[in-house]
Parts: structure tokens; C-alpha cells; sequence
């Protein structure tokens, strides 16, 4: 678990926010295991499909409070100029992020979001 979500998990009066963060956490280490092994298996296949159509449910809640922070972080080196979140909830297969390293260059732009607004809200 992320060190922002684990010491954020500590406060109740944050249930909706924390459980947010904590199905994107394991999206995130999904992602990259995908990633660092170069395959995804049946099982990351559907853990997949199962915690995106969650997040897909529940970012529109958040999506409007987590913009101010995503638009001052980096992707590959450049300011971010797309929401990504939704950059990486569109990606709709496991396997597609085998060998996707536009991808991993997307994930710390969404987790410095994550971080800053759990480290405001905390």
C-alpha cells in the first residue's frame, strides 16, 4: 500500500476518499507488475476489468477535486495537459499495458494528484 493511502487510512471521516484511493493503489501495482513482467495473466485480467469498472464508477465523484492537482504534474518529462485518470481508465485491456511505457509515464502524474489532495484533505 502507497505510505499517502496507508497513513490517510487512518482517519474514518474520509471512508469514501480512502476506499477511492485504495482501489487506485491496486490498480497502480496491477499496472506496473503488467508492465514489469510483460504479460498479464488470467487472473490480472480480470482483477483488472474488476477494478477499473470500479474506478470508472467512482472518479466522476473526484474528478473535479483531483483536476487542480494533476494539471501541475509531469508525464514523461512534459506537463500534463490530459486527465490521467481517465487516460489510464481507458486503456481497456490488461495486456495492453505490456509494453506500454507512455502508461507508466502516466501513473506518477495521477499518484502526485492522489498524494496532494489526500495530504491537503488530511
Amino acid at each position: 500500500m502507497n505510505f499517502f493511502t496507508r497513513l490517510f487510512g487512518r482517519h474514518n471521516r474520509y471512508c469514501d476518499l480512502r476506499n477511492f484511493v485504495q482501489q487506485w493503489d491496486e490498480l497502480e501495482e496491477l499496472l506496473i507488475h503488467i508492465y514489469k513482467f510483460g504479460v498479464a495473466s488470467p487472473v490480472e485480467t480480470r482483477a483488472h476489468a474488476e477494478i477499473r469498472s470500479q474506478l470508472q464508477r467512482f472518479y466522476p465523484h473526484w474528478q473535479v477535486q483531483l483536476h487542480p492537482y494533476w494539471t501541475y504534474t509531469l508525464a514523461g518529462g512534459e506537463i500534463v495537459k490530459d486527465d490521467p485518470f481517465l487516460q489510464l481508465l481507458a486503456i481497456e485491456q490488461a495486456d495492453d499495458f505490456v509494453d506500454n511505457w507512455r502508461g507508466m509515464q502516466t501513473l506518477p502524474a495521477a499518484r502526485e494528484a492522489l498524494n496532494q489532495l489526500l495530504l491537503e484533505s488530511g
